[in-house]
């Protein structure tokens, strides 16, 4: 259960306790270095999330592989892996979190079918396999299904019929019938999201307007890393849930974008408009957001009759950006309605370096 840092600060200062907030600069830095490696190391890489990945090899070099990525990836980049072996996707997973806890492996566990997996299932909570989660295996108990052991001994077809294929599909997973195939595709997502929270609550519109053009920047340069490109976008603002006595209020509006485009003018033009539509002076907003939508893969786009100039002006523009803020730093040239001062900015005090990304970040020994 997380704790808000003033509830424990005199027990940390008490104990000499190291506190560091979120750098997700670093965290997604380290996730392209770490991706990269396996990526050239072998074929058929899948990229699940910013810190899993699946690959698929033949039986008999997968042991050999595992160990060879582990220790190529702590050598090139510096951080300690683990890797689950088995003949599915939810088999692996089990695999991996045991490599993980279980120092005697080394961090490379195989988890083959047989006795020695059905002993590993009857220990493991049903609501720990991957797919089902908390809020599914609530109801799971109720057919007599605890442990993973027991989903695995279910029938699919009254799971199918009680829930839903994907959960069917679990069962097929841990008896070793592949079922999720291998994914190799990373620019496939159809929306993106970008929202915060705020301690100060943001009570007027220049503030609010900074703060969705900076969210529409990041996404815009989220697009263009994945050559992809967006047809609409969402505008979220609310309230606190827990603040007694304060009413209550959560505003959306939607912007289309006419023809799919990764431009940053564009998008923060979009965005502001969608704020201005749903944004009410002096109400103490405590989140906003925006949700990218209709996304598309660039290549797949029809070349417009009228408006290919543009276009083309519009992308060496925002190559030029980009490369701009690679070479010298984030946000170096930026749209000015996301602000210069930026006083709404999370407080990052307990920050860690940015070891990889900064040459102030760099590690001293003396």
């Amino acid at each position: 259960m997380g704790v808000p840092y003033f509830k424990v600060k005199d027990l940390c200062h008490r104990h000499q306790v190291s506190v560091h907030s979120c750098n997700f600069g670093l965290y997604g830095d380290m996730s392209r270095r770490v991706m990269s490696v396996l990526k050239e190391l072998w074929r058929n890489v899948e990229v699940y999330s910013v810190d899993e990945a699946f690959l698929e090899a033949e039986d008999d070099i997968c042991e050999v592989l595992g160990h060879s990525l582990k220790e190529t990836v702590m050598e090139w980049v510096g951080i300690p892996v683990s890797v689950g072996i088995a003949h599915t996707k939810t088999l692996s997973k089990v695999a991996a979190g045991i490599a993980k806890t279980t120092p005697a492996y080394g961090g490379v566990f195989i988890l083959n079918s047989g006795d020695a997996c059905d002993d590993i299932l009857r220990h493991l909570d049903v609501g720990d396999i991957w797919g089902i989660g908390w809020k599914l295996s609530q109801h799971l108990p109720a057919l007599g299904i605890k442990t993973a052991y027991d989903l695995k001994c279910a029938s699919p077809h009254l799971i199918r019929r009680r829930f839903w294929i994907m959960v069917e599909r679990t069962v097929y997973e841990l008896n070793g019938v592949a079922c999720l195939e291998l994914d190799e595709r990373v620019n496939d997502q159809k929306s993106r999201i970008y929202t915060r929270s705020f301690a100060n609550r943001v009570t007027e519109l220049s503030v609010a307007e900074e703060i969705i053009s900076t969210f529409a920047s990041r996404l815009s340069e989220q697009l263009r890393e994945a050559k992809q490109v967006a047809g609409g976008l969402t505008v979220l603002i609310r309230t606190s849930t827990h603040v007694p006595k304060q009413h209550f209020y959560r505003g959306s509006h939607y912007e289309g974008l006419g023809d799919a485009t990764s431009d940053t003018r564009t998008l923060v033009t979009a965005a502001v408009n969608a704020l201005r539509r749903c944004f009410v002076q002096g109400v103490p907003y405590q989140k906003l957001g925006i949700i990218l939508t209709d996304l598309q893969s660039k290549n797949t786009l029809t070349e417009p009759l009228f408006g290919r100039i543009q276009r083309r002006r519009s992308d060496m523009l925002m190559s030029a950006l980009d490369r701009i803020n690679r070479v010298y730093g984030d946000d170096m040239v930026r749209v000015a309605s996301s602000g210069t001062n930026r006083g709404w900015n999370t407080p990052s005090g307990f920050k860690s370096a940015g070891f990889t990304l900064d040459w102030d970040g760099i590690l001293r020994v003396d």
